[in-house]
């Protein structure tokens, strides 16, 4: 596979399909029967938890104005598992 300098976008998404691809095969010649993905150790896959709703809610109702990184903070979550709510 060539360096990505001087490559334009799409040659560089087809050389990444290239890759892709060529792992899929792999892994269905070793017996995977699946796209679902494995499970695996560390975060969860998801942080919308109903604990974690509740506890956003909670964190806005006290203070409409509450930066989004102190929520993920005291949540111990990330941005992206955040939901906006209509309280």
């Amino acid at each position: 596979m060539a360096q990505g300098v001087g490559l334009t976008a799409t040659q560089i998404h087809n050389e990444l399909a290239v890759v892709i691809v060529t792992q899929w095969i792999q892994r269905f010649l070793n017996k995977r029967e699946s796209l679902e993905d494995h499970p695996r150790s560390g975060r969860p896959l998801s942080g919308i938890t109903q604990q974690n709703i509740d506890g956003a809610k909670d964190l806005v109702n006290d203070d409409p104005h509450i930066i989004i990184d102190y929520v993920t903070a005291i949540l111990d979550t990330v941005n992206t598992s955040l939901i906006v709510v209509d309280t």
